[in-house]
């Protein structure tokens, strides 16, 4: 899994970046978190989704003025969380999110690994750079 760092509110880009992914789990198995959209709500639902989805812990989910998207990887396939605590299964395909998706999408389309498709997005999208980050998924032997 791959990300830039830069981080924005509104249109303003703030002056130091921060890093979108991580490692965790999701139920019970070795996953890999990504984020895009409001950092309070990614934050929330990623700890919630490592915690094992407690039902006396859920999180607070934003008005419509707020939205996020979070995806958990694992070794059976990517799960997107879109404004909501309720998974999408996507299957075992490559996916991006946020505002440099579509260059992503594009470029692994085309070929391009994950750390490959961040740089293209970065180098096209405004809403995208500061530095990358890269995650690999520790798949059980």
């Amino acid at each position: 899994m791959a990300a830039d760092k830069q981080m924005n509110t509104g249109g303003m880009k703030h002056l130091h970046a921060g890093s979108k992914i991580r490692r965790g789990t999701y139920r019970g198995e070795p996953a890999l978190y990504g984020g895009s959209g409001t950092t309070v709500f990614l934050s929330a639902v990623i700890d919630w989704l490592i915690a094992g989805e407690p039902e006396d812990k859920r999180p607070d989910l934003p008005g419509p003025e707020d939205t996020f998207t979070v995806v958990a990887a694992t070794a059976a396939g990517v799960f997107e969380y879109i404004d909501s605590l309720r998974p999408i299964f996507l299957g075992d395909i490559p996916w991006a999110i946020g505002s440099g998706a579509e260059y992503a999408f594009g470029a692994m389309d085309a070929g391009a690994c994950a750390r490959r498709a961040v740089e293209i997005a970065c180098g096209r999208d405004c809403s995208s750079g500061m530095g990358i980050d890269v995650l690999t998924l520790k798949r059980k032997t």
